[in-house]
């Protein structure tokens, strides 16, 4: 949780706890998955564009969601809230995070976070079924995913299964952290 700079004449430390909340285009031009304009990339220049994004930004990258265009009438329109569904959602998270910190009360020091938890912690404290492991296991095989990025989807199902209030790391929860991987068709 800190960033080291070092110079010729000094070296300083900084606190660098933080959320990284990123977006990009499907394509250079904008429209690859467009439904209204035409996409004029060939498929090469796409090819390009995703592949800015190296191999160990995209294992540091938890989750990943396309969010499709949003139609121009929606934009000037107040939508109002289901105060239910939010009411819900707000609950629920309360919920998944009170579970967290009853999950780590026990220990002395270390996580506080089902993502600040280490490989070790995981292994010993995060509850995950043998059907669920396995899916765990061959999933990172068939995709190929680095320790780093095995790791983070063993912490999203920790916390999809939180988010469910289920104790037990279901195949399930596996399943879904691993949609969360992709990254406009990069699979890490």
């Amino acid at each position: 949780k800190i960033v080291h700079i070092a110079r010729a004449r000094a070296s300083v430390y900084f606190p660098a706890h933080f959320i990284l909340i990123a977006a990009m285009n499907p394509c250079p031009c904008g429209y690859h998955t467009s439904k209204k304009s035409r996409c004029v990339c060939l498929s090469t220049d796409i090819l390009r564009y995703k592949n800015k994004l190296s191999g160990p930004i995209l294992d540091r990258i938890d989750l990943s969601v396309e969010v499709g265009e949003v139609e121009y009438t929606n934009l000037n329109t107040s939508k109002t809230l289901n105060t239910n569904e939010t009411v819900s959602a707000v609950k629920r998270i309360t919920q998944a995070r009170e579970k967290q910190k009853i999950r780590f009360s026990s220990l002395d020091k270390g996580p506080h976070l089902n993502s600040e938890m280490s490989g070790d912690d995981l292994a010993r404290i995060s509850n995950i079924s043998p059907e669920a492991a396995e899916t765990l296991f061959q999933s990172a095989s068939a995709f190929n995913l680095s320790m780093r990025s095995y790791h983070r989807v063993w912490k999203v199902s920790r916390t999809i299964a939180d988010l469910e209030n289920c104790d037990e790391i279901k195949k399930d929860h596996v399943l879904e952290a691993l949609q969360f991987r992709k990254v406009e068709g990069l699979t890490r």
